[in-house]
């Protein structure tokens, strides 16, 4: 039963990027939570099949639940035709569940990790700090100051879930479980990587086929491996 929704986790979100441009917004809004569902469904499967630890499955599975909500609310701004008005409430509502998805894994990691080094918390402040300097040279254009604020919000919890993914994992490597911990490091990667696109593509105006192709590649590609590790 894993191995047919391993694979058919893998099939749905090809197809709907392939398609994507070829259907109109709901198509493409069904398309795409239903391959997010899968993942969740796949999490669910993988953690009863191999009996995995309760807390960490029900958090990796509210965390999942989150970034499904989060594709609903921002897929719906594209169907309505709103996802370009500044206070749309739908697309900060996407925006702040998909934050929350975010802390849910950084929780998750801190719960199930020994010995966390807490001053590794001054790495994503310094992210931050780096990426507002080079915002200017890369494009960035911040049309009020309520998005400052959100992007450095966000991209402080997006740095602080890559590093608490990376020990966590590293902890498992050392313990033994090298595929389950290189599964959650590339998993933090990948995450890391998909929502930075995605900054490019609100703020820097970066939204040409093979960009937005990559944002959605990195995304599923994260949320398989986050649901095989549940």
């Amino acid at each position: 039963m894993i191995y047919l929704f391993s694979v058919l986790s893998v099939v749905m979100p090809v197809f709907f990027i392939e398609r994507r441009q070829r259907v109109d917004d709901g198509q493409t809004l069904f398309l795409k939570c239903l391959s997010t569902f899968l993942m969740l469904f796949l999490a669910v499967i993988k953690a009863y099949t191999y009996k995995s630890e309760l807390l960490y499955f029900l958090m990796t599975a509210g965390a999942l639940s989150l970034c499904l909500l989060g594709d609903f609310f921002l897929g719906y701004c594209h169907v309505i035709g709103k996802e370009n008005r500044l206070y749309n409430p739908l697309r900060f509502s996407g925006m702040l569940v998909f934050l929350l998805a975010h802390v849910v894994f950084i929780v998750n990691y801190l719960l199930h990790t020994e010995n966390f080094i807490w001053y590794l918390v001054i790495v994503p402040f310094a992210i931050t700090a780096i990426f507002f300097v080079l915002s200017p040279y890369l494009g960035f254009k911040w049309s009020h100051k309520a998005f400052i604020v959100i992007s450095a919000l966000y991209l402080i919890t997006i740095s602080f879930m890559l590093i608490t993914g990376i020990f966590y994992a590293v902890q498992l490597v050392s313990s033994g479980a090298t595929a389950r911990g290189a599964m959650i490091i590339a998993a933090s990667i990948l995450f890391f990587i998909s929502d930075s696109i995605l900054a490019f593509m609100y703020f820097a105006g970066k939204k040409s086929k093979a960009i937005s192709i990559a944002n959605l590649t990195t995304y599923f590609a994260s949320l398989i491996l986050l649901a095989l590790v549940a």
